[in-house]
């Protein structure tokens, strides 16, 4: 009885409340008779809410936990009409929670008019409930459209038609005129009726394309206006060819080696319904080039081939453009390039590739490599055909495209003057390429010519540093200045020593023949060996270096 008495007063107190200052207040309501123990009581906010066709309210719920009630309390609600949903948030209520937010979603077509409904409330065994009334409101007057279908197909040349679905809000009954943007080229439109006008609801897009329409998948929007008022709705239009086929080949280009083979994926693509059988040849390969297709027919339900290109090691490099061709009762092409490439190999080249070296004196060379192809392996120098006293190294003995290595000749003193060819190897795997180096030995003034004069000449009464007979002295370190290009003291018409010309110089003539133009022949001591004659010969033919 004094729980009834509260509720009583409190009952009052809301209702006043209600009446007075218009406020919100929560409605503690019970059921089943008195509780005892732990229990909960279930209150609601406002005990109406209004809301409008197509739109939505909420409403605030509490559970009030006594005696430390812990259960979670499930919520249901009864006497919807038809087009009301309700949604509880959350549901079931938790232990730890004492608030619930119910939200009411009306659909345009939910009728108007009150509505009685009853929350329930259960948890434990023990159920709670609180009524509410509903009022559904008329909506403003609108519209809405929607499509009976979200995608399209038509075959160029052909037709397809779609609904248009209006609904009308509220009191609206304004006409409301129907457009198609975004259809591609080659498309046009037809509404059937266009406006809607009265009653009317539907509405039939009738779309044809030309048989000049480019196939592919287009976005369209179906526009509905009337006054002001805007609104859309989206498909997707797919256009495809009449029965055909297409050819794609996967890769587009092909890298493949002199006397190797390279391979490619043929894909055939069937649109508007084709199912005949495709025969695949390759037209436009240079001499050397084999293909084969498996399979070489392409029956309806295959849809792919693989295409091999066998390259002959004599095929010509360079770039080609292939023609992969179907053919049924239409005939379609799809083109491959190929690149016919050399097979990997290396150059060598010297530089320079002739040399000449002194009795005694060394030279350099450089030795490169330049790759053919895609080589690009260690590379082992050596050399052949050496003279005997002639030595070479490497700097370093191993090398790569791009790089150089120094190759470093020493001639002995006593290595024959003459030319010869060395060889020069580089060697990668089975691979082995050379280069031809000219090499020179030439008369050595120091080492060669110096001895003769020192032995024969340079001695005093003669042409020693301190006689100096005829102003000439060939004593070591002072001989070359005294011979080459300078006049001869006997006859100044003629020059003791013209490099390269053994004919026009005194020295060679004085000592080669018995009668020479100046003077008599030399040594006076006895002629020189026709060896030593032939040396200062060569020497002075190989421009009477100081060497």
């Amino acid at each position: 009885m004094e729980r009834h008495g509260r509720r009583g007063r409190w009952r009052r107190l809301t209702s006043w409340v209600w009446l007075v200052i218009a406020v919100p207040l929560f409605v503690r309501c019970g059921g089943g008779g008195p509780a005892t123990g732990p229990h909960f009581f279930l209150s609601v906010r406002t005990p109406s809410v209004t809301v409008a066709q197509g739109g939505q309210a909420t409403l605030v719920l509490s559970i009030e936990r006594v005696g430390n009630f812990a259960a979670p309390v499930q919520l249901s609600i009864d006497g919807l009409p038809d087009g009301v949903e309700a949604a509880f948030s959350p549901n079931p209520v938790p232990s730890d929670q004492t608030s619930v937010v119910l939200t009411l979603r009306a659909a345009f077509q939910t009728t108007t008019g009150t509505y009685s409904l009853t929350i329930r409330a259960q948890g434990n065994g023990i159920q709670r409930e609180a009524r509410i009334q509903l009022t559904v409101g008329e909506a403003s007057p609108d519209f809405n459209i929607q499509l009976s279908e979200s995608t399209v197909g038509v075959v160029r040349g052909g037709s397809a038609s779609l609904q248009v679905l209006l609904t009308r809000i509220g009191s609206f009954s304004e006409p409301v005129a129907l457009a198609l943007e975004g259809a591609p080229a080659g498309v046009t439109a037809e509404f059937s009726p266009n406006p809607f006008s009265g009653s009317q609801t539907t509405s039939t897009l009738t779309l044809r394309a030309n048989a000049d329409a480019s196939p592919g998948t287009f976005t369209l929007t179906v526009v509905a206006s009337s006054g002001t008022t805007r609104r859309t709705a989206q498909f997707t239009l797919t256009i495809t060819e009449s029965p055909d086929f297409s050819l794609s080949v996967e890769p587009s280009s092909l890298a493949i080696q002199q006397g190797a083979s390279g391979s490619a994926t043929v894909r055939l693509m069937r649109v508007g319904g084709f199912n005949e059988s495709v025969m695949l040849s390759l037209q436009g390969a240079p001499a050397g080039i084999s293909a084969s297709f498996t399979p070489a027919n392409l029956a309806p339900g295959q849809d792919s081939a693989a295409l091999t290109l066998q390259v002959a090691s004599q095929t010509t490099p360079g770039t080609y453009t292939l023609t992969i061709v179907g053919t049924a009762s239409v005939t379609r092409t799809v083109r491959l390039t190929l690149e016919v490439r050399v097979q990997p190999d290396f150059l060598l080249a010297l530089n320079p590739s002739s040399v000449s070296i002194a009795q005694g004196g060394s030279t350099t060379v450089r030795v490169m490599v330049s790759a053919v192809g895609d080589f690009n392996e260690v590379v082992n120098l050596s050399i052949s055909d050496l003279p005997p006293g002639v030595s070479a190294s490497f700097n370093p003995p191993s090398i790569r495209p791009g790089e150089e290595s120094l190759l470093t000749l020493q001639v002995g003193p006593q290595v024959p003057q003459g030319t010869s060819t060395a060889t020069i190897r580089g060697t990668a795997g089975n691979l082995s390429r050379s280069a031809a180096l000219s090499l020179q030995v030439l008369v050595s003034f120091q080492n060669t010519i110096q001895p003769i004069f020192t032995q024969r000449c340079a001695f005093s009464g003669c042409h020693d540093s301190r006689t100096r007979i005829a102003n000439l002295d060939l004593s070591a370190g002072n001989a070359y200045a005294h011979l080459v290009n300078v006049p001869s003291a006997q006859d100044p018409r003629w020059t003791r020593v013209v490099p390269g010309d053994p004919a026009r110089s005194l020295l060679y003539r004085k000592v080669s023949e018995d009668n020479p133009p100046v003077g008599s022949r030399m040594p006076l001591g006895g002629r020189l060996t026709d060896e030593q004659i032939t040396l200062i010969r060569l020497w002075i033919e190989q421009g009477a270096r100081n060497n």
